[in-house]
């Protein structure tokens, strides 16, 4: 029987941690510990506007995680990015290389061309 009423008690806390202190309830009502109504209220508002307070920074902890999430994501695509710029960097030069190895083609081809005109 006591491992029993342990058991219970154990479950009891457990609920009351997990579920009513983000409700703003007590754990043991004003008569169990015989106060006064007065304290009785105090100590009731007193657990609501804790539950209010966790109930706001548990928001507070959810949207700095997102923002984390999403500056951790930006900082990732931001990387990409500038692995693609050194790489259209790379290929633009080449095919100014390229190119430019072909406007020198030309003009040595148009001077030959015009020589076997001029004969």
């Amino acid at each position: 029987m006591r491992a029993y009423k342990a058991a219970m008690r154990d479950f009891q806390t457990e609920y009351y941690e997990q579920v009513s202190v983000q409700c703003g309830l007590t754990r043991d009502g004003p008569k169990r510990r015989r106060l006064s109504r007065r304290h009785w209220m105090i100590e009731k508002d007193a657990a609501k506007r804790l539950a209010s307070v966790n109930d706001k920074n548990q928001r507070i902890e959810s949207a700095l995680s997102f923002a984390s999430n999403i500056s951790d994501k930006l900082q990732q695509r931001d990387i990409n990015l500038r692995k693609r710029e050194r790489k259209l960097a790379l290929i633009i030069k080449n095919l100014s290389k390229r190119f430019g190895g072909l406007k020198q083609l030309k003009k040595y081809l148009n001077q030959k061309n015009n020589n076997v005109g001029m004969r």
